[in-house]
């Protein structure tokens, strides 16, 4: 891999956004061994929007985080990136950050899965030497125990920053974020449909578009691109915000698309909230408005604990709202030894279901959720329902990218893997009526494929 040309991709992508973008910071953690400081994890955010997290120093013993504004740095990415393939930061003194024996792992992913299907997202990724090799997790945990605002694990506080999962090697991201958004108020009237985006102001409106997708029964009934001469601008205390009415059917869904510079940035579904087409998501939506707590639970990957059960609750709310008849089982301590989570469709198959928010072998689930799938096969066989068919499914809610390692097994043993990505999906398809045998059937099918590639099979 040509690491120069990774490098020259993002830049070319970042542009002279880097300049324009007012709420960019560097996020860190870092810890001193021997007198010097070594960045275990930061991350370059380029961003449009202002972040809602409050950020407070912390420096507690060895171990240090922080976030701070990219133009404090007095650096441009370009100068940063190559600080970083030299070895050390000039930040907060030096963050040294040393490469593994056989150099640096950089990589750049134009449409990182970890945007989903909902914000265009690039990273270039920067891994360097293992972390076991530059301090322990014990010491990093036993040292947040005893800051002011003490941490369990440093885990936690890489969650508090913005900084994802513990690494096993030393890492630095630079993410360049999407940079229009559809406005979340967004919605459909009966018969018309106001659609509005938000633009930084540092950015010119003249670059900004919408396009939209109109939606009725399921078929596409039209499609248009708003330009920003199309829509009225206010200016908002944070950002400039772009509206504009459209004539649509009565109960239909509009799909936006916020463009900027005629590339597609952010997606989203504005529906009538009073006349929603899936009548479980409208009765849903009666207790959980957006679905915004269902989707905090099923895409939050933090740590074990809570969050796991939290997952678990979500993902079976979700599979009712897309027409499934879901039985939780693993979130109560009698029946914790059972599947989290066994679905029937309407016309009485099943699948058998495991959540997880890290690895698909955490704690043996995968063979876990193969073993309870055979095991109801076995009793549905006995008891005269062999006809019916049984699914084993794990879901987590980390992204493709972070489980790819792991799927060719699950594939092997023929479970279906749903990540992030394929919740994001769903959360999106629950707009639409309700189809569980559809979508069980479109799961078959994959797991099929996938059975076909390993095995040699057509």
């Amino acid at each position: 891999m040509d690491t120069n040309a990774e490098i020259r991709s993002f830049l070319d992508h970042l542009g002279d956004l880097e300049y324009r973008l007012d709420h960019s910071t560097f996020n860190y953690l870092s810890v001193e061994v021997d007198g010097r400081r070594y960045l275990l994890q930061g991350r370059l955010f380029f961003s449009a929007f202002p972040s809602t997290a409050t950020f407070t120093a912390f420096s507690h013993g060895k171990v240090r985080a922080g976030q701070l504004l990219f133009s404090k740095l007095e650096m441009t990415a370009a100068e940063v990136i190559r600080h970083v393939v030299d070895g050390c930061l000039p930040i907060e003194g030096n963050l040294h950050f040393p490469p593994a024996s056989r150099g640096y792992e950089i990589t750049y992913q134009p449409l990182h899965p970890a945007g989903g299907r909902t914000s265009r997202l690039a990273v270039l990724s920067f891994d360097g030497a293992a972390r076991k090799d530059i301090v322990s997790q014990d010491v990093l945990d036993w040292e947040v125990r005893g800051a002011d605002r003490p941490y369990d694990h440093v885990q936690e506080l890489l969650q508090d920053y913005r900084l994802g999962f513990t690494s096993d090697r030393i890492s630095l991201e630079v993410i360049l974020s999407h940079v229009v958004e559809v406005d979340h108020s967004s919605r459909v009237q009966g018969n018309r449909a106001t659609l509005g985006l938000y633009l930084p102001k540092e950015l010119s409106k003249d670059d900004a578009s919408l396009g939209y997708r109109v939606v009725e029964k399921q078929q596409v009934v039209s499609r248009a691109l708003l330009r920003s001469g199309d829509m009225s601008w206010t200016d908002r205390e944070s950002h400039l915000s772009g509206s504009a009415e459209i004539d649509v059917p009565r109960g239909a869904v509009v799909h936006c698309v916020a463009n900027y510079q005629n590339i597609a940035q952010y997606s989203y579904y504005a529906t009538d909230p009073d006349n929603v087409p899936n009548d479980r998501r409208a009765t849903y939506e009666s207790f959980d408005p957006d679905l915004s707590t269902l989707k905090e639970w099923a895409l939050r990957t933090q740590v074990k604990g809570s969050n796991a059960r939290d997952m678990e609750a979500a993902v079976s709310w979700l599979l009712w709202v897309l027409g499934f008849s879901p039985v939780l089982l693993g979130l109560f301590p009698k029946t914790q030894d059972a599947a989290d989570i066994v679905v029937t469709t309407p016309s009485g198959h099943y699948a058998v279901v495991e959540c997880t928010v890290g690895m698909l072998r955490t704690d043996n689930k995968l063979p876990t959720v193969v073993r309870r799938a055979n095991e109801l096969r076995q009793r549905l066989h006995d008891g005269g329902s062999a006809h019916l068919r049984v699914m084993p499914v794990i879901v987590t809610s980390l992204p493709k990218s972070s489980v790819i390692a792991e799927i060719e097994q699950a594939e092997r043993l023929g479970v279906a893997v749903a990540t992030r990505e394929t919740l994001e999906a769903a959360i999106e398809r629950t707009l639409l009526p309700p189809h569980p045998e559809a979508i069980f059937i479109e799961t078959e099918k994959q797991i099929a494929e996938a059975s076909a590639r390993h095995t040699g099979k057509t």
